[in-house]
């Protein structure tokens, strides 16, 4: 196994251990939609932010005959755990498709950076 297939595996683990229930749909809906996906560091220029820490998302293809995955959902995997974060963005790192990773067919996995960007410093 190569160090991005145990990286991955790791990723699925903590991603399965870290993964919380929703009680208000509604709420959780709002809070989803409003989390902010910045692709690099320039659109933070004007912004007053903190980093909060490390965040992951991911969507497993079990088998062959699953429906594949896709950035995107592995993307809205990575908003879903970010709303349900102290953050209310995150900077994306890169996002991933890997082959035969620990349990799944194929797996697609988004790193970025959790943040707190204050919207009403300017």
């Amino acid at each position: 196994m190569n160090d991005k297939a145990i990286f991955a595996s790791l990723i699925i683990i903590f991603s399965l251990l870290s993964g919380g229930c929703t009680i208000n749909k509604k709420q959780n809906k709002h809070a989803f939609h409003s989390i902010n996906i910045y692709q690099s560091k320039d659109e933070l220029v004007n912004l007053s932010y903190h980093k909060l820490g490390s965040i992951s998302g991911s969507s497993c293809q079990l088998i062959q005959q699953d429906r594949p995955v896709t950035i995107n959902d592995a993307r809205n995997d990575l908003r879903a755990r970010a709303s349900r974060s102290q953050g209310n963005a995150v900077l994306l790192n890169h996002c991933d498709i890997m082959s035969s990773s620990l349990g799944c067919y194929r797996l697609a996995i988004c790193e970025g950076t959790l943040l707190q960007v204050n919207i009403n410093a300017f």
